[in-house]
C-alpha cells in the first residue's frame, strides 16, 4: 500500500502533518478486533467495505466553536468542517 500524507489545519493555520504507517500498532490486530466486535454485536462486513485500521491524525486535536478544520489526504482528497 502506498503511503498517504495527511495535513490538518485550523482556520488555514497548519497544526499537524503525518504519513500513514508512522507509529501504528499492527493493523491486522486492529482489523481482527473490529471483525470480532462486529460479530459479537450481530453485524458483519460486506464485500467491498473499506476498513481503516488506524488514524494518522492525533487523538487530541482541540477545535473550538467557530473554527474550521481542514484535512488533506494525498491521493484521497480534502474535507473540511466548521464547528459551531
Amino acid at each position: 500500500m502506498d503511503t498517504i500524507d495527511m495535513r490538518a489545519s485550523i482556520n488555514n493555520v497548519p497544526v499537524f502533518q503525518s504519513a500513514s504507517g508512522e507509529g501504528l500498532v499492527d493493523p491486522i490486530n486492529s482489523a481482527l478486533w473490529l471483525v470480532n466486535d462486529l460479530i459479537a454485536r450481530g453485524n458483519y462486513l460486506s464485500a467491498g467495505d473499506i476498513v481503516a485500521t488506524g488514524s494518522i491524525i492525533p487523538m487530541l486535536l482541540q477545535i473550538l466553536p467557530g473554527q474550521e478544520l481542514k484535512v488533506e489526504l494525498s491521493g484521497v482528497g480534502d474535507a473540511s468542517a466548521r464547528f459551531l
